[in-house]
């Protein structure tokens, strides 16, 4: 058992080799053999074993190692573990030539989410990752009698499937560009009819009357009919037609001079 940064809680296994021989008999029979006439390395290598555990995992929560980079210190960390067992060997009589660690696995189940978790940083977004499923499970579904119809029960749930292919690709990849693709354009609304039109139409769509000149509002600069009375978006009221004092010209309520003889308008 391991915690990691990364990952929590771990449960990892290792595998690998080592070899050993007796060093000091005397200790070896005080501690292990005692009276036995008849001793080999199997009837001790179940406690060797368990011993190389406890040590090993002792090291690597020294070691804190992530465990994304254990892959990359086996010799490292073979070399610690043979300094480290080296004297748990000694104290039962004998030494530890060699410990090399061939590898140190995760549990299956974490190695699959790993996986999974390498596959979704390839694809990229989560609408992405989707879409690449969706493509992935096709070809299975095309196998089966009737193709995607097939798949499901029946028509109705191989048309509901489809259907749900096609949400998934319309789906796009950006945000942003969703956003904009979902933003209405801003519209106008026909004096004639009450028809909405976009904010440069010259015509209705619908009647086909001609639109006043859209004028601003006098105070928020919001894009106005001619001829409003009243802001929309502020609603603050709007300046009414003027005269020009000098030739008596009708003018625009935002007019600031005269288009016929050019007097200032006050």
């Amino acid at each position: 058992m391991l915690r990691d940064a990364d990952l929590g809680i771990l449960r990892l296994r290792a595998y690998g080799i080592y070899s050993f021989h007796l060093n000091d008999p005397l200790v070896f029979l005080r501690k292990i053999s005692g009276t036995n006439g008849e001793f080999n390395v199997d009837s001790i290598n179940g406690q060797l074993k368990r011993m190389i555990v406890s040590g090993l995992t002792d090291l690597l929560g020294e070691l804190k190692i992530p465990a994304f980079d254990l892959a990359a210190n086996y010799d490292e960390i073979s070399e610690k573990a043979q300094q480290k067992l080296d004297i748990r060997f000694g104290e039962l009589g004998l030494q530890l030539d060699a410990f090399y660690i061939e590898n140190i696995s995760l549990p299956k189940e974490v190695e699959q989410m790993l996986d999974k978790r390498t596959e979704m940083g390839l694809v990229g977004s989560m609408s992405q990752y989707a879409q690449f499923q969706a493509a992935n499970s096709i070809p299975d579904a095309a196998k089966n009698t009737g193709g995607l119809a097939g798949a499901g029960v029946g028509l109705g749930a191989g048309a509901a499937m489809g259907s749900a292919f096609y949400q998934t690709f319309a789906q796009p990849a950006d945000t942003k560009t969703a956003f904009a693709q979902q933003s209405p354009t801003q519209t106008l609304t026909c004096p004639e009819c009450g028809a909405g039109m976009e904010e440069n139409s010259k015509f209705c769509p619908k009647c086909g009357k001609p639109v006043n000149q859209m004028v601003k509002c006098v105070k928020c600069g919001a894009m106005l009919q001619s001829g409003s009375k009243f802001c929309p978006q502020c609603g603050t009221a709007q300046a009414t037609q003027k005269t020009c004092a000098q030739c008596g010209k009708e003018l625009k309520a935002e007019a600031k001079f005269c288009p016929e003889c050019g007097a200032k308008v006050e």
